[in-house]
């Protein structure tokens, strides 16, 4: 090979390297305009200076500034005291509170500052910049006696705008930013006027610079800065990313992140298996895929468990010694990990970096201690303390054997029993599930077949299930061509091989001739009578067959040739004597008898004497001997006297060569009948009837020929017993099907037991006892994981810091002792110096996406790369954080809220368009795609069920609740609205100036009714618009003034706090309680058309966010009903599914009752008439009813009608989803109320993809929704269906007197 030769490869990489890294540069320089193109101007340099989003309090009253340049809180009245410019400053600080509260809970950046001074300069043209010089935190609160009045709490902590400093740079001007804060600490307090002054001389040379006394409340950010910078700092090296690359559009990245790996098995070793929570299929086959290396998007509608799915990767990466950044905008995200984490003493697993957590200084400070405390306590230093063992134990990371051998000896029990029932049987396409439900279906017919032929061999092997349908359809085809009678009348030419018109015409003139018409004897009498005649003149008994006929007929030829030598006498001479006197010496010695000589000659003379004249015979012995034998076959056959032909036997053979030949050719074509026997040896009266018979049927020979060639190739399969078992029973074309397919399964079964022991082998008590061992022994597997994963996290702290202890050295030195520690610098310099140990002792960080790019360093410093909620993720906000890993996992819903830029929000009450392709979009192009199909978190899966049928296409697996109760509610309030239980008269007919007081004080009474009668539960209140919800939150303050439990319930919940939340801002929240208030009012009496958000593109993932978030109940408050709206006048998808769901919520309000009453798009419910829902009736039908059902099997169908029969009220099929309980079972003594859920181990068992989830966690499931659960095992049913029933009896009976005693809680 030459030089050159070697050289081609090498040069073509080159190539294509380069080709990437163009694409790379391309696409990077779009994303940096997208976030400038979004951002705007950078409001670090361009201060805003005239935006309702900013509180000016330059002229404020100076006590009150003075108070809050110290650093304490003060009121917004002590610093703007004239009343009129009190309310503008009010509405300027609410408008700043709201946009930095959701930047802070939606994007994960703190960006409330107290902005002191202002630099301006003039740039080319007529550009003038304006940036604050220093900022310090700010936060905006209600306070005050009366809680009315907004509180302002502003850091001590002081920064100089960076973005300035930035710019300084750039001209050549370097300044010293500590050195400009610290002038602003004198020793009368705080004074930023020295800070102005340094600033002035060093902006000195900048044309047009100046610095005013400006003293402002806004939003600002750092992010947009960091991210366009990042991108620009890597630029060298993210063509080398696989997945940026590929969303660059680098045709090789795209198919090396597209790779998937191979299905992975879900009931692998657990020994190698380290899930600290619950994990679905779908979940465990994610993570697996993570772990094998695979980016992936993890595809989660609402409730699907994402948040678990990322705390179950975060142990596993932990537990196998990876490292993880997990991104979220959301607040709440981050919090869902960590929550779970949490509750499993698994906290230090991640470090949480997200704004809301505290600042950078707290960062630092929280991850300093975690060095000293995390490995070993007491120890002096943090170097001593990494290098101090703190091996926690031989042998902990590893699981309990005796519990891993209990749990894998009940799986393999219940896979075997799984494959042996649900396993696709070679070469059938069956199942014995399939079977043994068909086999009940057929037998539950109103006249169930009963055929007992049952097919073998290779009849049964060469029949799959389309030679089943084809054999199926010509058997039904033949019982319409009438091939058989279906009166139960036999029919004698039935299976005959009569082919074509010749043989049909030959067939029916013969038999109708033979059998005579008219009452006349036909030829078969004649012929018969013809025989007898002549039979009794010989003197022989009458013929019994043709048979026996033609042998006597040619006996009286062979005796008619012997008296053509002799004469008749010839047969009075002793003809044994005469044979032996003519033979010879040497027969003679050979018979070893001979009589004496003289009485040889005696008899050989008399036998000449009967020679007839002539020549005599040539061989006198051979004639003689022929005589003898005729003779002795004569007195055989029963004659009388001897031998003799009667005149007419000539006669009466040729007629009976005929009928032979006759009787012969009709036996050929009759040998497929029934009972069909050889018409020659027949008996003559047998003989006569038959052909008597076929004569009387002779209409039937117009069918055969049309259907024999049919019949004969179903005999040709081995099919020839099930033909004559339906023709014999007359089946009819309706009842031939049925009998078939019983014939086929019932074959098919058999087969399986005779080959397959494990079907049978396993009985339902068995069975049951291996599902509880095994949900038993999980449990406990699941429960040591977190200490297992612990375990190992600490060991390997203490092998990084035995391998780096440079890197020990580095992380003292950046966050402890270095010039940066205890700053946000200090983070980015410890991970440059000691990447392996913080992210050892931190295996997992959590931060915003918008803040990667501040926080870390550039560079690849994960193993993985997690986002969440990356819906909302445009792909230029996405890039620093992909580029820190080596592999990608984005979790999110194409059905949520699309991308917002955070800059791009300018103006109070504001509601952003989603517009954009986000990161989801892009990557689930690109990547592998998992879907999570089980919804956790609606505990009533009415509250998810709209959604799932009119936007998830009921794809989504959800659980019905035991008990029922009201847990979706309309309130419509208004001036003709009418009061219910719920909502006093007063709330329903509020009267005010503003629209919508109407919606806005039911609000207010549907939360304190919650604060009464639940304060255990959440509650979160959505608004449609930022102004309503503006409203709402006020109006709810003013009311717990005056409400003490109101008061005392919204300072409760500390984990999950009340919140008033326009839908753009309610991604990734729940709540157990959720009010959805709509905010639209009638203006003059007609309903405005607009409907804010939803009218936007995509309107309908907004509202699909909104109606996903509760999980207990949902109250629904509009001035309007659904029927209120026209379809026809609604110009947004998001609209018209508005109207639906208002439908909706207003058929599953159970103060309404539906009746099925649908005329013209009208239904009738509740006494009003309401107009079907516009997605296809949602309103009535079964949500979820256009996915594909997993059917109740039949066998189980068979159950609940036996249960019923036992006085049982049972429900097949309970639920909504695709997925739902087999059979649901009343309390016998309270109506409605469901007890029992009865599943079997069909299809919808076999579907599920391991043993946990379907021996524990869908069992678990229900039971966590108030069920009691029981599984019934269809081998036992199909075999003994009335043990099964009356062992449920029992059970219901039993838990319902338990649950009399116990209250409302099922016993378990």
């Amino acid at each position: 090979m030459t030089n050159d030769d070697r050289s081609a490869p090498e040069a073509h990489a080159s190539v294509l390297d380069t080709e990437r890294a163009q694409a790379v540069r391309d696409a990077a320089a779009l994303w940096q305009r997208h976030l400038v193109d979004l951002g705007g101007r950078n409001s670090l340099l361009w201060q805003r200076t005239d935006d309702t989003v900013e509180l000016d309090l330059t002229t404020a009253h100076p006590a009150g500034v003075a108070k809050l340049l110290s650093g304490r809180n003060v009121l917004l009245s002590e610093i703007v005291r004239e009343p009129s410019a009190y309310r503008a400053a009010y509405e300027r600080a609410i408008a700043v509170r709201d946009l930095s509260r959701e930047l802070l809970e939606e994007r994960g950046i703190i960006s409330c500052f107290l902005a002191l001074g202002r630099a301006t300069w003039q740039l080319s043209g007529d550009a003038v910049p304006a940036a604050p010089i220093l900022l310090r935190q700010c936060d905006i609160h209600f306070g005050g006696r009366d809680g009315d009045d907004l509180v302002l709490e502003v850091s001590r902590n002081v920064e100089l705008n960076s973005a300035l400093s930035t710019y300084f740079a750039s001209r050549g001007i370097n300044i010293d930013q500590d050195y400009l804060t610290s002038l602003a600490s004198g020793p009368h307090g705080f004074d930023p006027a020295p800070t102005y002054d340094m600033m002035r001389r060093a902006g000195a040379s900048i044309p047009g610079f100046r610095v005013d006394e400006r003293l402002v409340v806004s939003t600002f950010s750092y992010a947009k800065l960091s991210m366009v910078r990042d991108i620009s700092d890597q630029s060298a090296l993210l063509h080398q990313h696989p997945v940026i690359a590929a969303m660059a559009g680098d045709e090789q990245a795209t198919f090396d992140v597209g790779a998937q790996m191979p299905e992975p098995g879900l009931d692998a070793d657990p020994r190698d298996e380290f899930l600290v929570l619950d994990a679905d299929a779908q979940q465990q086959a994610a993570i697996d895929a993570v772990m094998g290396g695979q980016h992936l998007v993890l595809m989660g509608p609402p409730g699907t468990g994402k948040s678990q799915t990322i705390a179950n990767l975060v142990a596993t990466l932990t537990a196998h010694g990876r490292s993880a950044l997990f991104v979220a905008e959301k607040r709440a995200a981050i919090d869902a990990v960590i929550g779970r984490l949490e509750g499993l003493g698994l906290r230090d697993l991640m470090l949480d970096a997200h704004a809301g957590s505290g600042t950078a200084a707290d960062l630092v400070d929280a991850l300093a201690r975690r060095l000293v405390t995390a490995p070993a306590s007491g120890a002096p230093h943090v170097g001593d303390a990494l290098r101090s063992s703190h091996d926690t134990g031989p042998g902990q990371d590893a699981p309990d054997e005796a519990v891993i051998e209990t749990l894998e000896e009940h799986r393999f029990t219940l896979l075997e029993h799984v494959r042996a029932l649900h396993r696709v049987r070679d070469p059938f396409g069956v199942s014995a599930n399939d079977a043994q439900d068909r086999i009940a279906e057929l037998n539950a017919l109103p006249v169930a077949p009963r055929s007992r032929v049952r097919l073998e061999g290779e009849p049964l092997r060469r029949l799959d299930e389309q030679g089943r349908d084809e054999v199926g359809r010509l058997l039904s085809d033949l019982a319409r061509r009438n091939a058989w009678r279906d009166d139960g009348q036999p029919d004698p030419w039935f299976g005959s091989r009569v082919r074509g018109r010749d043989h049909m015409e030959r067939a029916k003139a013969l038999v109708t001739r033979l059998a005579g018409e008219n009452g006349n004897d036909g030829d078969l009498a004649a012929h018969r009578s013809q025989l007898d005649e002549l039979f009794t003149k010989a003197g022989l008994p009458l013929p019994e067959s043709a048979t026996r006929a033609a042998e006597v007929l040619d006996l009286m030829e062979q005796v008619n040739k012997t008296l053509d030598v002799f004469t008749p006498e010839i047969f009075g001479v002793p003809l044994d004597i005469a044979v032996t006197a003519s033979a010879t010496r040497a027969q003679r010695k050979e018979t070893g008898e001979a009589p004496g000589v003289l009485e040889r000659r005696r008899v050989l003379k008399q036998a000449r004497a009967t020679l007839r004249p002539g020549r005599p015979p040539a061989d006198l012995h051979a004639a003689l001997e022929r005589a003898c034998v005729q003779q002795t076959r004569w007195k055989e056959l029963g004659g009388t006297g001897r031998p003799n032909v009667p005149i007419g036997t000539e006669e009466a053979r040729s007629a009976h060569a005929r009928l032979t030949e006759e009787l012969d050719w009709l036996g050929v074509r009759l040998e497929g009948t029934a009972g069909a026997t050889e018409l020659l040896t027949t008996h003559f009266d047998e003989l006569a009837e038959r052909v008597a018979d076929l004569a009387a049927n002779v209409d039937r020979l117009e069918i055969v020929p049309t259907v024999g060639g049919d019949l004969e190739r179903l005999r040709a399969q081995g099919l020839g017993a099930v033909i004559d078992d339906f023709a014999a029973r007359g089946l009819g074309p309706d009842a031939v099907g049925p009998e078939w397919e019983f014939v086929w399964w019932t074959s098919v079964l058999g087969r399986v037991r005779r080959h397959d022991p494990a079907y049978e082998q396993h009985r339902g008590n068995e069975l049951r006892a291996s599902a509880v061992k095994f949900a038993d022994a999980d449990r406990q597997h699941l429960a040591a994981a977190p200490e297992r994963v612990r375990a190992r996290a600490y060991r390997r702290i203490d092998a990084v810091a035995e391998h780096f202890p440079e890197q020990v050295e580095a992380m003292e030195s950046a966050l402890v002792f270095g010039h940066h520690a205890g700053s946000a610098d200090a983070l980015r310099h410890a991970f440059a110096g000691a990447p392996d140990l913080m992210t050892t002792l931190a295996p997992c960080w959590a931060m915003s996406p918008l803040v990667v790019a501040q926080t870390l360093p550039p560079g690849q410093w994960f193993d993985v790369v997690i986002f969440d909620e990356a819906s909302q993720i445009p792909p230029a906000e996405a890039i620093s954080a992909i580029s820190r890993g080596a592999q990608v996992v984005v979790a999110g819903d194409t059905q949520q809220l699309a991308p917002t830029s955070f800059f791009q929000r300018t103006a109070a009450g504001e509601d952003t368009a989603h517009t954009g392709e986000s990161v989801l979009d892009v990557l689930s192009a690109l990547l592998p795609v998992r879907h999570l199909r089980w919804h956790y978190r609606s505990l009533d899966e009415r509250l998810i069920a709209f959604s799932n049928d009119a936007v998830y296409d009921g794809e989504l697996v959800t659980f019905p609740r035991a008990r029922t109760e009201n847990v979706l509610r309309l309130h419509v309030v208004g001036a003709n609205a009418v009061a219910s239980d719920d909502l006093p008269v007063a709330a329903a007919q509020a009267a005010s100036v503003d629209e919508n007081a109407p919606e806005v004080a039911a609000v207010v009474d549907l939360v304190s009714q919650h604060a009464r009668q639940r304060p255990e539960e959440s509650l979160g209140v959505i608004a449609l618009g930022l102004t309503h919800a503006r409203r709402v939150e006020r109006a709810v303050a003013a009311a717990a003034r005056t409400d003490e439990a109101l008061a005392a319930y919204l300072e409760a919940h500390v984990d999950e706090p009340f919140f008033v939340k326009n839908l753009e801002r309610v991604q990734g929240d729940e709540r157990d309680a959720v009010v959805l208030t709509l905010g639209i009012a009638p203006t003059s009496g007609s309903l405005v058309r607009r409907f804010g958000a939803l009218n936007h593109v995509g309107g309908e993932r907004r509202l699909n966010v909104a109606i996903s978030r509760a999980r207990r109940r949902m109250d629904v408050v509009s001035t309007f009903a659904g029927e209120d709206l026209e379809p026809t006048t609604l110009r947004s998808r998001g609209a018209t599914l508005l109207r639906d769901f208002l439908l909706y919520v207003a058929e599953c309000d159970e103060r309404l009752e539906p009746r099925a009453e649908d005329v013209d798009g009208v239904t009738v419910v509740g006494g009003k008439r309401r107009r079907a829902a516009t997605s296809g009736s949602v309103a009535l039908r079964r949500v979820g009813a256009d996915a594909e059902i997993v059917p109740v099997p039949f066998v189980v169908e068979d159950l609940a009608r036996r249960l019923r029969a036992e006085g049982l009220t049972v429900h097949t099929g309970y639920g909504h989803s695709r997925m739902r309980v087999d059979l649901a079972i009343e309390h016998p003594r309270e109506p409605g109320q469901m007890l029992l859920a009865v599943e079997s181990d069909g299809e919808h068992y076999a579907a599920m993809n391991s043993v946990r989830e379907r021996d524990r966690l869908r069992p678990d499931a229900l039971q966590r929704l108030g069920w009691a659960h029981d599984r019934v095992w269809t081998v036992d049913l199909f075999r003994d269906p009335a043990r099964d029933t009356a062992r449920i009896v029992e059970l219901v009976h039993r838990l319902a007197a338990q649950v009399d005693v116990a209250g409302e809680s099922v016993p378990q």
